[in-house]
């Protein structure tokens, strides 16, 4: 992975584990599973992929409606951490190179 790009989440957590949020730590709390779909954002002059903009998906690739639907007020603190963190996680794990924005 290029440095600089894409950092990895374990270097924006702290190294103790009492001290993380337990709501990060633990998005497998939310009554539903999700997925992203990783959309390539390409600069035209260039004609290089410079970011992906990770978009949420159902964990067989449901739209984005049918997981969204499934947020209310009480679960919407752990499905905005859950989404950053395994946006995240999921990015670094297929080795993208690039930078990463969250939808």
């Amino acid at each position: 992975m290029p440095p600089g790009l894409l950092t990895p989440p374990s270097e924006f957590a702290p190294l103790d584990e009492e001290a993380r949020c337990a709501e990060c730590v633990r998005p497998e709390r939310l009554s539903f599973r999700f997925s992203f779909a990783y959309q390539p954002i390409v600069d035209v002059r260039s004609r290089e992929v410079f970011a992906h903009e990770a978009l949420v998906r159902g964990p067989s690739g449901e739209s984005a409606l049918s997981v969204l639907s499934q947020v209310n007020d009480d679960n919407r603190y752990r499905f905005d951490q859950a989404c950053r963190t395994k946006a995240i996680k999921t990015a670094a794990e297929l080795g993208m190179p690039s930078r990463l924005s969250i939808n």
